[in-house]
């Protein structure tokens, strides 16, 4: 129990680590223009 455990926790980590880069450049994204669809080709 104790080694899927430690092994589980880096996974969650992990998890967490990607969900919460995914919802703060969602947030950007958002904040940005990023419903009108243009904002990357509008960046540049």
């Amino acid at each position: 129990m104790e080694e899927s455990k430690s092994s589980s926790g880096i996974v969650t980590k992990v998890i967490i680590a990607v969900v919460v880069l995914v919802f703060i450049y969602g947030i950007y994204w958002l904040l940005n223009g990023g419903m009108d669809g243009a904002s990357l080709e509008g960046s540049h």
